[in-house]
């Protein structure tokens, strides 16, 4: 089961009964269930510019994490520094339609 927990951050919406800060608040911070130890979801910003999904993207994070797309999926969407969550192997960045499989360099 996914948990969405946010460190040090002010709770904003309330969605299917997960806090999330707003999109403007998001830190570069890696949220690890206090139970099990595992890493749960990691909230950060794309470092620069962003063009969307061209099928082999490498995104750099503003924590210095480097990840590619591992599935095809193409689609264009510019954006400045857009927030960023990555979750179960799959990378949700703001204003994209859906999240898309990456792995971490």
């Amino acid at each position: 089961m996914l948990k969405t927990l946010h460190f040090g951050l002010a709770a904003g919406n309330t969605q299917k009964g997960l806090m999330q800060p707003p999109m403007s608040e998001v830190g570069p911070s890696v949220a690890r269930n206090p139970e099990g130890g595992e890493v749960v979801q990691l909230t950060l910003r794309v470092d620069g510019e962003w063009n969307g999904w061209d099928g082999d993207t490498v995104v750099k994070l503003t924590d210095g994490s480097v990840w590619r797309q591992v599935e095809y999926r193409y689609e264009y969407r510019y954006a400045y520094r857009p927030a960023v969550s990555v979750s179960s192997g799959k990378m949700q960045v703001e204003g994209m339609s859906r999240a898309v499989r990456v792995e971490r360099l």
